[in-house]
């Protein structure tokens, strides 16, 4: 086979390391469909004015304060991956989160493009969101929670969930982010609401995502594209 272009050589690279290569698989969550590697899966930092209080700072690990339900083992356990039964949340007068998406990166698609799953009461508990790094209140946008009509099965409380559009942070079409900000309790941030309650958030998955490729595939998708180049190298010397 003779490779006549740059974007032909490519193209082999691709098919030579991408080929047999496995979808994302879909899963459902409350009713709601993503790829299965779409969810927030590291804690990049978080935030509390009284962090460390067992009473004012975070509390993690389930509905009621810790070990109610599954009793995570950290606050970045609670709040990554896509199990709703862990849940974290703060009594602070103001806290954040930062969560970092690995393996996928959010892209801003047609609709919502972020779910932050909340469980308790779905008209209480508004979930403010910003762009990471930011912790400076002016940038939080407050979202509304809604009821999904699921409920955990262990303790038959209602799952909810709050809609987040890029376009609303000022992105462009097709634009992509690896991290997102969330306020445990906004209530600083939610006008008529000083005193409102905070949200029990257990996790934040994206509507609208595309894969990144491992380091391995990276290093053989390189290989791939080097040894297309030699044989285009030698075709033309030969």
């Amino acid at each position: 086979m003779k490779f006549g272009t740059t974007r032909e050589l490519i193209v082999a690279g691709l098919l030579a390391v991408c080929g047999g290569a496995q979808p994302a698989q879909a899963i459902t969550v409350a009713g709601i469909t993503f790829d299965d590697n779409a969810f927030a899966d590291v804690l990049l930092s978080s935030f509390s004015t009284n962090d460390g209080d067992p009473v004012q700072g975070f509390i993690f690990g389930g509905i009621g304060g810790p070990g109610v339900i599954n009793n995570a083992a950290s606050l970045e356990a609670a709040v990554v991956g896509s199990i709703l039964a862990d849940a974290a949340v703060s009594f602070d007068s103001f806290s954040f989160i930062e969560l970092g998406f690995t393996d996928n990166r959010v892209v801003n698609g047609p609709g919502a493009d972020l779910a932050f799953f909340e469980i308790g009461s779905p008209d209480a508990s508004p979930i403010a969101v910003a762009l990471a790094p930011s912790m400076n209140p002016a940038d939080f946008r407050v979202y509304d929670v809604v009821a999904t009509g699921f409920q955990l099965s262990t303790q038959f409380q209602a799952i909810n969930v709050a809609y987040v559009d890029l376009s609303d942070f000022g992105f462009a079409q097709g634009a992509t982010l690896d991290a997102i900000t969330v306020g445990l309790y906004p209530r600083i941030v939610v006008p008529g609401n000083p005193e409102g309650l905070p949200p029990d958030f257990t996790a934040a998955g994206a509507l609208n995502s595309t894969a990144v490729p491992e380091p391995a595939t990276m290093v053989l998708l390189s290989s791939a594209l080097g040894g297309a180049l030699l044989r285009r190298r030698r075709n033309q010397l030969g």
